[in-house]
């Protein structure tokens, strides 16, 4: 009687260790590989939450995803130059200046410069712009960094004063001054780099990690052909990610 006890149980738990290897479920739900990505993107974990159009949150590490978010001038040639398009990291939403839907290009006006935390404009909208309280190159509140460590492999905001109030695309692959990407002009294509994050000082004191993951719509892995005629239709597209460290000093900035 005790072997076959003993006989049952073992193939009870055999059962149960098949079955949920097979099934995968959690206590809330079939469970989602970290290496699965959201419908139609190749870079956002299928985990997250949508927040809006354009928007996801990925709870377990408190990451915003924006995706494929439209510049203002989706479709005009980069030497056209583009208007610029902010963003409010706290309201995860996007501001257009004031004047956006002016007839001419006249310089761009914020109603509040306490309505938005960046703001890109120029060559395809690939200069990123902090609410920085002095100017460039200038010790000051509201600044931002770039620092040569992956988006996930940075666990602390630098230590030393930031001075930067705007980041352009580099024009040179190899620029001693870091960027979040670069602009090759032969065939007139922005290319990330993939390893380099953006750090912002906010007005506040509280720190945030970014990484402007592309410019181009879908995030590909080559850039359009500059003279195939609908190439300008896929810039720019704002794809980028970010985490808000909440507690103002603190440069813990760690998302994993």
């Amino acid at each position: 009687m005790n072997k076959i006890r003993v006989a049952l149980v073992a193939i009870l738990a055999v059962t149960l260790m098949v079955s949920c290897a097979k099934n995968n479920d959690g206590p809330d739900g079939p469970q989602i590989p970290d290496t699965a990505k959201l419908s139609g993107t190749n870079w956002v974990p299928a985990r997250v939450k949508k927040i809006s159009d354009y928007v996801y949150l990925d709870e377990k590490y408190q990451v915003v995803y924006v995706v494929n978010l439209p510049a203002p001038d989706v479709g005009k040639g980069a030497s056209e130059g583009h208007r610029p398009i902010g963003f409010n990291f706290d309201t995860r939403s996007a501001i257009l200046g004031d004047n956006h839907n002016g007839a001419v290009d006249v310089r761009y006006t914020w109603s509040s410069t306490q309505n938005w935390h960046v703001y890109f404009d120029d060559m395809y909208n690939s200069s990123v712009h902090s609410n920085a309280t002095t100017v460039d190159w200038q010790e000051g509140e509201g600044k931002i960094k770039v620092v040569a460590t992956a988006f996930d492999a940075l666990k602390e905001a630098p230590a030393e004063a930031f001075i930067r109030s705007l980041i352009p695309v580099s024009l040179d692959e190899f620029s001693p001054i870091l960027s979040w990407g670069f602009y090759r002009l032969g065939t007139h294509a922005l290319y990330p780099h993939k390893d380099n994050t953006l750090v912002f000082k906010l007005r506040d004191n509280r720190y945030v990690k970014m990484q402007l993951v592309n410019l181009y719509k879908d995030n590909p892995g080559t850039p359009p052909w500059w003279e195939d005629p609908n190439a300008k239709t896929l810039a720019p597209f704002l794809n980028f990610r970010y985490f808000i460290q909440q507690t103002p000093g603190s440069r813990n900035i760690s998302t994993n």
